[in-house]
């Protein structure tokens, strides 16, 4: 395999099948039972083949709900909440909860003071002593009893939806009958759908990249630069661009006015991550770039740029919510 992307996300070995997804440079593998052994058909009859890959899926949102991010690193400095969280999710080797909300009831977050105390006492505090609410009900993904101050919900939707993947809370039937969200939300931060915006020529996009990338083997250069632009005055915020080259670039030499660089030499891929650039601002990055010798005049691709950014209270395609409707709590 030439890098971690060309991975095929199902191996078949003579006795298993590796089911295997790749999200932030970490590999997630389950392994199932293979189409001699005598448990295919059961397996088959019970879980579908998708249902493995979403669970990945789910595995991976989990961990971001409990450490923020999913990195190698994270997971082996909480290898052990890792397992037990792996633990709740499965029962027998099939799907019983996946749902942040009930797990983060049966196994606590990690906190400084509960790492403190396992540390001391050589036991774990991570375990929660009640069970969860919602465990007793159709509603599984938000407890009972929730109370607050003041009833606040945000909404972010844009004016084009396309390709809409809708969280389960959703009424889907009420979704396809009358385009409207109705909803149990559970309870904290939750992504409500997503969707596609394929046509975006008359949008005014809030950011702007310029670049000029020449690669050759002597005097290549790497340019780019990052400019809000049509922003109502709020700073861009979590700014990661990444330019992925043709395997024939090795590695890469760019200093950045702002923020942090890295290249990966497995995926040829540069990542320039900037945590926030205050409007009428900008930040540039300037470098240059090492080929495989010989290979100037055969490149296999023209270098690919995307960009991830974030801006608060704003939406490029101008949607409004134009009701809410709250009932019952």
């Amino acid at each position: 395999v030439g890098s971690a992307n060309d991975l095929l996300p199902v191996i078949e070995t003579p006795d298993y099948f590796l089911i295997n997804i790749l999200k932030n440079k970490v590999f997630y593998v389950a392994v199932c039972v293979g189409e001699g052994s005598v448990e295919f058909k059961k397996f088959i009859d019970l879980v579908p083949p998708f249902l493995v890959i979403e669970f990945l899926h789910s595995f991976e949102e989990v961990l971001i709900s409990y450490f923020g991010n999913s990195s190698e690193s994270t997971i082996k400095d909480n290898i052990v909440l890792v397992y037990e969280i792996l633990d709740e999710m499965l029962d027998n080797g099939f799907p019983f909860t996946t749902e942040p909300t009930i797990l983060k009831e049966l196994i606590k977050p990690p906190n400084l003071f509960r790492s403190i105390a396992s540390a001391v006492t050589k036991t774990s505090k991570n375990f929660g002593e009640v069970l969860p609410s919602s465990q007793l009900t159709n509603i599984r993904w938000r407890p009972d009893g929730i109370k607050y101050t003041t009833n606040e919900a945000y909404l972010d939707n844009p004016r084009l939806f396309e390709d809409v993947n809708l969280h389960h809370c959703v009424r889907y039937n009420r979704w396809e009958r009358e385009r409207v969200l109705s909803f149990i939300p559970p309870d904290g931060s939750f992504r409500l759908f997503t969707y596609q915006v394929h046509n975006i020529g008359s949008m005014n996009m809030p950011i702007s990249v310029k670049h000029n990338l020449v690669l050759r083997e002597q005097n290549s250069r790497i340019e780019l630069l990052v400019t809000p632009k049509s922003t109502a005055g709020k700073p861009l915020e979590k700014v990661l661009v990444k330019v992925q080259f043709p395997p024939e670039v090795v590695n890469t030499n760019v200093v950045p006015t702002l923020g942090k660089c890295s290249f990966d030499t497995g995926a040829h891929t540069l990542s320039w991550d900037i945590p926030r650039i205050e409007n009428l601002k900008q930040a540039s990055l300037r470098g240059n770039a090492s080929l495989i010798p010989g290979s100037e005049e055969k490149l296999s691709f023209a270098p690919l740029i995307s960009v991830q950014f974030s801006v608060s209270q704003f939406t490029t395609s101008g949607v409004k919510v134009r009701r809410l409707d709250m009932f019952g709590e």
